[in-house]
């Protein structure tokens, strides 16, 4: 039987792309996306695809956007990967070129015949295909077909894949490079990156934080031994660091847990991410000490302003990492984006006497230390507050002064 190459078709018209579907069956294997976002993330999840086939005007990231992010993309098979544009016969010269610029491989008209299509596609992918997998220029040499292999793709979905080899052989320089990979900040740094953030999310720009923890990792470690463990969990956090885009920020929170911040991505975004990482994990083949082992994660995702705009990112991160936790209570291989037992709504005269209370139990002089923080959790009462009476209070000013005092006293803990 004939393997045949997939491509990615990314089009928001459902015509479309059961159009060109039609047109590439049996010549391609065919996917699908509606927006650029999507299109991405399906991008550095599987492997196996060979080129895009996309529409200009995408949602969330247009096709030019797109094009660019995978042309700045530090893995060869995406910076280096054709990309078609479907254009209209009145797409100008002008524009092609601009959009050449941007990363575009080739044209093809909207109006191109089936067969005109798939002849066209097949020698733009014979022009372009063995510029793929070639020694980086600026290295002087191929990506090293372990460490620098793409990861959460095909070598997660395929029958004979293997995405994490055989662990157990990682010795010597392997191991101290598989290490190297995955050597993330700690918590602190995650927090203080989720306390950048804050002021931005006040004014309404969406944060999402990712907590990943690998299934049964007590298990992991009574019958291979903490260090086997350990080189599992390091080896899934370092091929998960690859996939995330250069403004998300990544650490290891405890061993075979790891924490993703991800700024402007909402909870759909977020949960759409977490799902393909576990399916693709899922279905992966492992060996460790010769023998195939089942590994599943779980995730758990906390957003703003989904789940409260008066959240501190601590707040979140504990969120996050109890929603994993309860993924896995719940028997593992699944996300959890909200709390299946929510806080009770507080009544306001409660709310009233229970700050009353807090706030004559409490000296003001006390809270001089922490007064950066403070400011940070008071902040979305005093945003309400500002809508309401109109005082005219530096809000932008305010947030940025107290994230800086935080991030200060944060420092000196």
């Amino acid at each position: 039987m004939t393997h045949l190459k997939k491509v990615l078709i990314v089009d928001a018209s459902k015509v479309i792309r059961a159009s060109l579907a039609k047109y590439l069956k049996g010549h391609f294997k065919v996917c699908e996306e509606t927006n650029g976002e999507s299109a991405w993330q399906t991008l550095v999840l599987d492997s196996s695809i060979v080129a895009v086939v996309s529409a200009h005007n995408l949602a969330k990231l247009d096709g030019l956007g797109l094009a660019e992010r995978m042309r700045a993309n530090k893995l060869c098979r995406l910076n280096k990967m054709p990309f078609f544009m479907l254009v209209s016969d009145t797409y100008s010269e002008t524009e092609k070129q601009h959009a050449s610029q941007c990363g575009v491989s080739g044209f093809i008209p909207k109006s191109l015949a089936a067969a005109e299509m798939i002849g066209l596609i097949n020698r733009l992918l014979l022009q372009m295909l063995p510029m793929i997998g070639q020694p980086d220029p600026a290295g002087g040499k191929a990506a090293s077909p372990e460490l620098d292999r793409p990861v959460l793709g095909a070598e997660f979905s395929g029958v004979g894949s293997d995405i994490l080899g055989q662990v157990d052989g990682l010795s010597g320089e392997a191991a101290t490079a598989a290490q190297r990979a995955a050597a993330f900040p700690c918590r602190r740094q995650v927090e203080d990156r989720l306390l950048e953030l804050l002021p931005a999310a006040g004014q309404g720009r969406p944060v999402g934080v990712l907590v990943f923890g690998l299934d049964a990792y007590d298990r992991l470690i009574e019958r291979y031994g903490a260090e086997l463990a350990d080189k599992v969990a390091l080896k899934f956090s370092g091929l998960l660091a690859r996939k995330i885009r250069t403004d998300d920020c990544i650490g290891q929170l405890a061993p075979g847990r790891v924490a993703i911040v991800a700024p402007q991505t909402d909870r759909p975004m977020c949960a759409s991410f977490a799902e393909r990482v576990c399916k693709a994990l899922a279905a992966a083949q492992i060996s460790v000490q010769g023998q195939r082992i089942a590994v599943t994660v779980s995730v758990g995702v906390a957003t703003l302003p989904e789940d409260g705009a008066s959240l501190s990112g601590s707040d979140l991160l504990l969120l996050a990492n109890g929603r994993l936790e309860a993924a896995q209570r719940a028997g593992g291989n699944q996300v959890a984006c909200a709390s299946a037992n929510p806080l009770p709504e507080i009544k306001q005269d409660e709310f009233l006497s229970r700050l009353k209370e807090l706030l004559s139990a409490t000296a003001a002089e006390a809270m001089t230390p922490c007064l950066g923080n403070v400011g940070l959790q008071i902040m979305p009462i005093l945003n309400q507050i500002e809508q309401a009476f109109h005082f005219g209070l530096p809000i932008e000013d305010m947030n940025r002064r107290l994230w800086a005092r935080a991030r200060a006293e944060r420092m000196m803990m």
